[in-house]
């Protein structure tokens, strides 16, 4: 479609201001939601959350939305929902703000769409979540791929902080079948 092109070559030649507004007019005249999604990314970059906000809160109310359009309105409302948290620190504001960013970012990671997670969507609800368990769970259902230091710290403290709050008894993992059987036995070196 020409309209798609259009907005392509604006944001390709840096003409963000223009690209967002092709891409409103565009959604005006065809109703293809994906413009308005398109719409929504472009503000976001010029740093116009109020108008990203509301152009992907009328993303997700289209019925027929795909699963990629779906996504990518949740996400930037949950970085939205960041911001607003981060500049409202300490206050009950701040705590709506997470929340609506973990909402946005389990919206982004769920499978009911035909998606598998990213992997930075799932990182950051694990990040957002403050319960440790429920960052557990994530990260064990998920199972995603370590890619950077701040990631492996992460995963640390999560499985750390988890396994401070369980039983000793049950910390230690039991050897595997595989590992405790087919293991030649460990020879023991006498001391002078």
């Amino acid at each position: 479609m020409a309209a798609a092109k259009m907005t392509s070559l604006l944001a390709d030649a840096g003409l963000l201001d223009d690209a967002q507004a092709a891409a409103q007019a565009a959604y005006s005249r065809f109703g293809d939601p994906g413009f308005l999604v398109e719409a929504a990314a472009f503000s976001m970059q010029l740093g116009r959350t109020g108008d990203a906000s509301a152009a992907a809160g009328d993303v997700l109310a289209h019925s027929g939305l795909d699963a990629f359009s779906r996504r990518t309105a949740h996400r930037i409302l949950a970085q939205i929902a960041v911001k607003d948290a981060e500049s409202t620190a300490d206050t009950e504001a701040s705590t709506r703000s997470w929340r609506r960013a973990e909402s946005h970012f389990t919206e982004c990671t769920s499978t009911d769409y035909g998606l598998r997670a990213d992997p930075h969507d799932v990182w950051n609800l694990i990040h957002n979540l403050g319960d440790h368990v429920r960052a557990a769970a994530t990260l064990s259902s998920h199972n995603p791929e370590v890619g950077s230091k701040y990631e492996a710290e992460l995963w640390a403290r999560v499985f750390v902080t988890q396994a401070s709050r369980t039983p000793t008894s049950t910390r230690r993992a039991r050897p595997s079948a595989s590992t405790c059987c087919t293991s030649p036995p460990r020879q023991r070196t006498a001391s002078l």
